[in-house]
This record gives structure tokens, C-alpha cells and sequence, in this order.
């Protein structure tokens, strides 16, 4: 109930008597009641777009590249398959690599493809491994999980 009509609403059943105030006692629960309904709604429409907002990003497909013994696989993690992929590497030349498909290529859900990077043993870092796919509007960065002993 607005501020106004809470202090109103005494002075007038003071001043009018029994029957307005019965008036303006339901005039003051109705507009409660409005209140409640709408903030029932919008608490219903802001579970609603955030239940929409997560289905959307599950649909988004996750990738992880771990380290093999000789090589390193890339990985789609998700359920949904990976469209357009291209791969770089930040501080390596792209024509370096061996065993990735020329660009831009595809993963199906949970499929793998195993590439090389010669050269990066002698290292002291992996370069940073930078994934762009039509599902992403931006690349996304992937660690590399170091799985095998150097």
C-alpha cells in the first residue's frame, strides 16, 4: 500500500465513521493484494529468463586439450558438437602445428583430434592454446593440462 493512503487512511475512517472506513479498509487490501501479484510475476519472469539464460549455455560446447606422451589431444567436453573450429596459439605459428585439420573444421559431441606442436619441449611454458568456434562469440582461452612427465 502506497505511504500516502497508510496515512490517510486513519485520519479518514476518523473523520467519515464506520462505513467509509470499511471502504477504504478493502480499498487498501485490494491494492495489497495488486502488489503481490506483481511481485509474484516478476519473480516468476526472472526464473523464467535465468532457466533460459542456463539452458542456453549448456548448449555451448566446452573443450579441454590435455597433454599425451607425444602430442596433446583436444577434446569437445560437451553433449553438443563444435562447429567452425580454429585453433591458435599465442607466441607459436599456426603453420608449425601437425595434426590438426586445416580450418575451420568440426568436433562431434565427445570427439577428440590429436595434434603436435614441434619445438615445445624445450620450453619452460606451453603457449596459450586459444579456440574460436561458430558457437562462441569470442575465443575462448584452453589450458593445457600437462598429464604426462616432462
Amino acid at each position: 500500500m502506497p505511504l500516502w493512503l497508510q496515512i490517510a487512511l486513519p485520519i479518514f475512517t476518523a473523520l467519515l465513521g464506520g462505513a467509509a472506513a470499511l471502504g477504504f479498509t478493502r480499498l487498501g487490501k485490494a491494492l495489497d493484494r495488486r502488489r503481490e501479484r506483481l511481485d509474484t510475476r516478476k519473480a516468476a519472469e526472472a526464473a523464467r529468463t535465468g532457466w533460459l539464460a542456463a539452458k542456453a549455455a549448456s548448449r555451448l560446447p566446452s573443450f579441454s586439450c590435455r597433454q599425451l606422451q607425444k602430442g596433446f589431444r583436444l577434446e569437445n567436453l560437451s553433449r553438443n558438437p563444435a562447429t567452425g573450429i580454429s585453433v591458435t596459439f599465442a607466441g607459436y605459428p599456426r603453420e608449425k602445428v601437425k595434426g590438426l585439420p586445416d580450418e575451420p573444421f568440426d568436433l562431434a559431441p565427445y570427439e577428440t583430434v590429436d595434434f603436435r606442436l614441434p619445438g615445445t619441449k624445450d620450453l619452460l611454458e606451453l603457449p596459450q592454446m586459444w579456440v574460436m568456434c561458430r558457437e562462441y562469440a569470442e575465443p575462448v582461452a584452453i589450458g593445457i593440462i600437462e598429464s604426462w612427465p616432462l
